[in-house]
């Protein structure tokens, strides 16, 4: 996995070990039951859009796909908000454990849109990506899922055995 921190005062990448990352897909027939479920978890009161994503307490919530859901935690509490997680959506859900196998990566700052745009086909503009959400695509041919944060603050997750190309793709685009 990538290691350390590169930091400019308008662009910040660094790693984020220790991410837990879940994902759920729903079982044949069950979507409207993980959707209600993932309302739960999140404490709202509608679902969530395609590509949009939620926080609450320790985890981030974000929809992927039609049936599928990533959940994310890291802090303290990120064990117990992923056990429940598992608890109340395993009768409507498939959950796959992906925290061993893949890395994350943040990027932030008011260049990190640009910088990604450079890697991807994803319409990062606030119009189209949710200030909150997620989707999978390419980055440098790099198969990811791209997290957003904030206006300006993107998690990258990526399959571990792509680590190195990824941070390769980093060090060139940034310069």
């Amino acid at each position: 996995a990538p290691t350390g921190a590169a930091e400019r005062a308008d662009l910040t990448i660094h790693e984020r070990p220790g991410v837990t990352q879940l994902q759920l897909i729903a079982r044949h027939g069950k979507a409207p039951q993980l959707a209600a479920v993932v309302m739960t978890l999140l404490g709202r009161k509608s679902t969530l859009a395609p590509m949009e994503g939620d926080e609450s307490e320790e985890l981030f919530i974000c929809a992927t796909g039609p049936f599928e859901y990533w959940a994310l935690a890291q802090r303290r509490g990120a064990q117990q908000a992923l056990e429940r997680v598992r608890d109340i959506s395993s009768e409507c859900a498939s959950i796959f454990d992906h925290s061993h196998g893949r890395f994350v990566v943040r990027l932030s700052g008011p260049r990190a849109r640009a910088l990604l745009s450079k890697g991807t086909v994803l319409d990062l503009r606030s119009s189209h990506f949710p200030a909150r959400g997620g989707a999978h695509t390419t980055i440098a041919h790099i198969p990811a899922l791209v997290i957003r944060r904030a206006s300006d603050v993107y998690d990258i997750s990526g399959a571990g055995s792509y680590a190195r190309s990824f941070v390769a793709w980093l060090e060139d685009t940034s310069r």
